[in-house]
């Protein structure tokens, strides 16, 4: 007998094949080839841990401005959700690529290890 989590599917997302590079941060006027991408900020992975009200905990990487950011400044800024990535929710066996938090919904946030 298998388990509804097993017969879940994962969608299939098509790829840009040639859309911009978002490793660049290529700005006209600075030596760049002249391409610009809007609103780019470079960041970097922190491992959290986050404790959720119902009990439950996930461990993923949020990622905060580089070099100085802290996973602090994204607690505490206006949006209602905190986007993780490469997330375990512990009890589960899946790992999910992309999964965003309600703030109202983190009791505690642990930071495990900075890049």
């Amino acid at each position: 007998m298998s388990s509804p989590a097993q017969n879940v599917l994962r969608p299939a997302f098509a790829r840009m094949a040639d859309g911009p590079d978002l490793s660049a941060n290529e700005v006209e006027g600075e030596g760049g080839t002249g391409r610009h991408v809007a609103g780019y900020v470079k960041k970097r992975p922190v491992l959290v841990k986050l404790l959720l009200t119902s009990g439950q905990e996930c461990i993923g990487f949020c990622h905060v401005e580089w070099p100085e950011g802290r996973v602090s400044d994204l607690i505490n800024d206006d949006r209602k959700f905190l986007p993780l990535t490469r997330v375990s929710i512990a009890g589960h066996h899946l790992t999910y690529d992309f999964l965003t938090v309600n703030k109202s919904l983190v009791a505690m946030v642990y930071e495990m290890d900075r890049n």
